[in-house]
């Protein structure tokens, strides 16, 4: 080896301790770790001299990690329910960064030091916008009828001037605009609606097992529609956080951007990396029968029925198997600013059969829990 770094002008030493050193020379800007002189060695020597050895040491199974694994399990299921994946910049126009700042944790824009054009100027801090854009870009090619989404970064920092790293979080967005179904001679294509894009959150929470934690809660967001929004909250057990929204993109944006009716929404995935439970669990099929119940209410049209289903599934206890709403109708008649909200409920004893007093005992406490918390009237 002395001899070969004498040939390259390379000067070494070799101490009394066993140490050999070697001194660069600067003009040699290509070697700078251990391993560079190791390879000036073997290529002088020759490689076909180094003896060939077996690789030792301990070797590990590769595996994805849990956040891996999820996004990877979204993407299929997802592709599975007919969504198409978009890839998109994270740099985009200065407007952008400021449309849907719900999770951007009150982050300030990034920009970049030299942009190469105003449109590519700043880091997102969501991911909707970019699918507004890949919305547009379609339509503007006929292409009207679009079920998107998108696994990626945003960027987000509470500093004016940066003198750390921004903190980089994983969303999930979608977009859903068009129809339904293609029109057939005795089918009438169907637009989407609000009910196509929560369907999809609802498909993510399934696939996390986060299903029972997830609560919407109607809400006015910026440049999303009044009356066709909600937050999604999620229960840890110690409180709800928010971890996302769902919404049809307010009638200004719509017209601006000209889009029909679009539908999107966003969700941190952080948190769903924390509390996803994708353990299979089963249950033995009921051996005892059940007693169906239809209950239904009047109420004022500002009470959401997903807190109706709250109150009623602590009344119903042990013994409510299942409750879902089949029906919610508007009407004048039926006084001003009430609605009905019908609910199917099944109750069933897990160890015997249910009577019908006990059963007719429960759902009482059901309409008296209704009528105490939100002053719902039973609808005869």
């Amino acid at each position: 080896m002395r001899a070969i770094f004498a040939r390259l002008g390379f000067e070494t030493e070799w101490s009394a301790d066993g140490v050999f050193t070697v001194k660069v020379p600067t003009r040699r800007g290509d070697i700078s770790i251990p391993e560079d002189l190791i390879e000036e060695v073997a290529r002088l020597h020759g490689y076909d001299n180094i003896p060939s050895t077996a690789i030792e040491g301990s070797t590990t199974i590769g595996r994805l990690t849990g956040p891996q694994a999820i996004r990877r399990a979204l993407r299929q299921k997802l592709a599975d329910s007919g969504l198409q994946e978009t890839f998109t910049y994270s740099l985009t126009h200065p407007s952008r960064t400021r449309m849907f700042t719900l999770l951007a944790e009150g982050a300030v824009p990034i920009r970049v030091a030299m942009p190469m054009s105003e449109d590519r100027s700043e880091l997102r801090t969501s991911l909707v916008p970019s699918l507004i854009d890949a919305a547009i870009y379609n339509r503007n090619r006929k292409n009207g009828d679009l079920r998107l989404f998108e696994i990626g970064s945003v960027f987000l920092t509470n500093e004016e001037t940066l003198t750390e790293l921004p903190r980089e979080r994983h969303r999930i967005a979608g977009l859903i605009t068009g129809s339904r179904t293609d029109a057939q001679w005795n089918v009438k294509a169907e637009p989407v609606d609000f009910y196509d894009a929560k369907g999809v959150l609802e498909t993510i929470f399934e696939l996390l097992g986060v299903s029972n934690r997830v609560r919407y809660e109607a809400a006015a967001l910026d440049n999303l529609h009044p009356g066709r929004a909600a937050k999604v909250m999620l229960d840890t057990g110690s409180g709800e956080i928010l971890i996302g929204y769902v919404g049809q993109l307010h009638p200004t944006v719509q017209l601006r951007e000209e889009l029909d009716d679009t539908y999107v929404f966003e969700l941190a995935l952080e948190p769903l990396y924390e509390y996803a439970d994708t353990r299979i669990t089963q249950q033995p099929l009921p051996r005892y029968p059940s007693i169906d119940r239809d209950l239904a209410v009047l109420v004022d049209r500002s009470v959401e029925a997903g807190s109706l289903l709250g109150a009623i599934r602590e009344a119903g206890g042990d013994l409510l198997e299942s409750v879902s709403v089949f029906d919610v109708y508007v009407d004048d008649r039926l006084g001003a600013d009430k609605k009905s909200v019908a609910f199917s409920l099944v109750y069933r004893h897990p160890e015997r059969t249910l009577t019908d007093e006990e059963a007719a005992e429960r759902h009482a406490a059901v309409v008296e829990r209704l009528a105490s918390d939100f002053g719902a009237e039973l609808r005869k």
